[in-house]
Parts: structure tokens; sequence; C-alpha cells
């Protein structure tokens, strides 16, 4: 489509499993509407249903896009073992209301990851979402290199999230870690030289900016568990 076309899709109850590769939305204003409030009923004969088989991540949003999902269900997302966002990575401006981000697998963000984007959950229900190495299981903003990002939650349910790393339900960023175990965090490492996943991406920091610059979080009238 021409740059600045906007693009409303209806998709009907259903289930509708991806064979070919994620949806991947490069740009434009793009709206896609379910046929019922998926975070009431993540399955059931009345829900918009798009699942992935495992392989790969539901769905790409590009920095060029403004996105909106409503009233789906999205589930069975997997990144990969070097991939962020199970179900959705986010790097444009995406709003995610009354939808259901369920099942879904990477490496940071099992549920969601916000990359350097603006994203907006609304009404909905992140659960039973897995980060095994990382962090954030539910919900990651920072992407692999710790972009300057935006993540609000509003009135939703984050639960049943995991992670191997830190945050099993939202991680803002990435480099806090507990001082032991069941303890509170400690502060921010500013380097981590051996991974390079850190920062820079490069294994090194990034000079003059500490790794969660530009980072913003807010949660409001929302469960965690």
């Amino acid at each position: 489509e021409p740059a600045g076309t906007s693009v409303s899709i209806s998709v009907p109850s259903g289930k509708y499993l991806l064979a070919l590769g994620s949806l991947d939305l490069t740009g434009n204003s793009i709206a896609i509407t379910g046929a019922s409030s998926a975070a009431i009923a993540i399955t059931g004969t009345n829900s918009t249903i798009i699942a992935a088989k495992g392989l790969f991540r539901v769905m790409d949003v590009g920095a060029a896009a403004t996105a909106t999902l409503s009233k789906v269900t999205i589930t069975g997302g997997n990144a990969g073992n070097s991939g962020y966002g199970g179900g959705v990575y986010n790097a444009g401006k995406l709003t995610v209301r009354l939808c259901a981000i369920s099942g879904n697998k990477a490496v940071a963000g099992g549920g969601l990851a916000n990359a350097g984007g603006t994203l907006t959950v609304i009404g909905s229900t992140v659960t039973g979402n897995h980060a095994p190495y990382y962090g954030g299981g539910g919900i990651q903003n920072g992407g692999l290199e710790n972009l300057p990002g935006a993540v609000t939650v509003t009135d939703s349910t984050v639960n049943g999230n995991t992670s191997g790393g830190d945050g099993g339900g939202i991680l803002n960023g990435q480099n806090g870690h507990p001082s032991s175990a069941h303890g509170a965090a400690v502060s921010v490492r500013l380097g981590c030289p051996r991974l390079r996943r850190c920062v820079s991406g490069l294994g090194r920091p990034v000079a003059g900016r500490p790794p969660t610059a530009g980072l913003k979080l807010t949660v409001a009238g929302t469960q965690l568990s």
C-alpha cells in the first residue's frame, strides 16, 4: 500500500494457524480486530485466535508501522534461541486492546517485546508465556540493545509467566538482577563485556549511556502474579 495508507482488517472467530512465517507489519496504519474479547475467553467458539506452530514469532511490527490489535488471541509463537518477542516484537507504535497474549516463548519478552517503539497494553491478559534465558517472561522493554522506548500496561492481567532471568512478568531493560535467590534486585550493571546481548549489542557499554537510559514503563490498574 502507498505510504500513509490506513487499513482495517476484521477477522471472524476461529483459529488461524500460520504456516509460512510471522505476520510482518512493516509500515502504514493497520488495525486488526477479532470477534470477541480474547482477554475474557482465551479459547472458545467466539474467539479469534492467531497461532504460530512454535517455530517463529506470531507478529513483527516494524519501526514505520502504527498497529492496533483488538479482541484477538496471540499464541504459539517462538522467536528462537536468539530472538526477542515470542508473541509480538514491536519496533513501531503498537496498541494491544482486549487481547490475550498466551503460550508464547522467546529468549526475552516471551509474550511481547518492545524494541525502541511504543507499546500500549489495555484491558488485556498476558499469561503463560516463557523467556527461558534472559528475562521478561510476559513483557520485555528495550529489545536486544536496550533501545529507548515506552511500555504502558493499563487495566490488564499479567500472570503465570516465567523467566530464566529477570522479570518473570515484566522486565524493563536487561541488566538488573537479584543479589541472591528470592532477594531484592541490586543496582543495574553498567557493563557486561562478555555478553553480546548487553547494551550496545557488541558486548560493551555505550559511552555516556547507562543500559536503561530512555526506557519507560508505566503500569496502572493491573494485576501481576
